[in-house]
């Protein structure tokens, strides 16, 4: 019995002398949203989506990893003295005050909660993240979900969301992914801890996070002719460029281009799915579907992505 005594005196020690990250207790990360935004393209939705890039290297340049377990919650409080950073809700929290020091209007910001039901919830003692809440974000009518969590799960650590599929996904999109995780009901975050609603569907939580959007002013639009071009030059431009782009960054692929800048609503619908051939097993030579991909631009999104795509097929030639 001594032996275990000693033991525990021994794993008390060592946490009471680990360092505590008293930096990251104190850090204003609406101060900090506000000067990095001076350094974020004028797009908004690239905007946020460098400020969630740079939160990220800055989470862990402080040191905070992923925290989606018991034994996460122990690593955290015994290096930083706090069991929630790196969580969900504390990255939630965060991201939107960033989101708001960077100038984006608090009704644009606001954050969604997916929750396990029925057995799922059974395994309580293990499974931390039975609920999920995210940061969302509305840009030019369309609400975009920026996960960093999630990210930071799969590459275990929170640097490098550039790229990443969950920065800056519709909303749509994320809830779906995550109804095949087991997360079955959302509930609408207004900005208030602790203060959720629902259980609702997903689309009624889109519609419910549109219509706090449609409450309040709005970041300035992107829409516009910075450039100098015409609708209708800008719109040419994408389709005739965008069939080019898939074929060559899927080269071997069968391309089924379902919509290309196509007006609707406010925006311009772009839409695709790729098709590869199984190379082994029972199936093998049959086509499947491999990719899909379909998003409304504003005006300035769609101008900028057509230079993306030139710029590859640039590189490529």
């Amino acid at each position: 019995m001594k032996k275990y005594g000693n033991f525990l005196f021994f794993i008390l020690f060592v946490i009471l002398i680990s360092p505590v990250s008293v930096f990251s207790q104190l850090f204003d990360w609406r101060e900090w949203g506000a000067r990095e935004a001076k350094y974020a393209p004028a797009d908004p939705l690239q905007k946020a989506q460098y400020l969630a890039t740079r939160l990220g290297q800055e989470l862990k340049r402080q040191g905070i990893d992923p925290n989606y377990s018991t034994i996460g919650r122990g690593r955290s409080w015994v290096k930083h003295g706090q069991q929630a950073l790196g969580t969900c809700e504390d990255l939630t929290d965060i991201m939107k005050d960033a989101f708001g020091g960077a100038g984006f209007p608090s009704n644009q910001i606001c954050s969604v909660m997916a929750s396990k039901q029925g057995l799922a919830r059974l395994n309580w003692l293990f499974d931390r993240s039975q609920d999920h809440v995210a940061p969302v974000l509305v840009i030019d009518g369309m609400p975009y979900v920026f996960d960093l969590w999630l990210f930071g799960g799969e590459q275990g650590h929170f640097a490098g969301f550039n790229g990443s599929i969950w920065n800056g996904i519709p909303l749509k999109s994320w809830g779906e992914t995550l109804q095949g995780y087991s997360y079955s009901t959302f509930y609408m975050n207004y900005g208030l801890k602790n203060s959720q609603y629902g259980p609702f569907d997903l689309q009624i939580i889109t519609k419910e996070v549109l219509r706090k959007a449609n409450s309040g002013p709005s970041l300035g639009t992107s829409q516009g002719k910075a450039s100098g071009l015409t609708e209708a030059e800008i719109v040419a431009a994408y389709k005739g460029i965008y069939p080019v782009y898939l074929n060559t960054f899927h080269r071997g692929n069968r391309i089924d281009l379902l919509a290309s800048a196509d007006k609707k609503d406010k925006g311009y619908f772009s839409a695709h799915k790729v098709y590869c051939i199984i190379k082994d097993g029972p199936r093998k030579g049959e086509e499947y579907c491999c990719a899909s991909f379909e998003r409304i631009y504003t005006l300035s999104q769609l101008q900028a992505a057509t230079r993306e795509m030139q710029k590859f097929l640039d590189e490529k030639k």
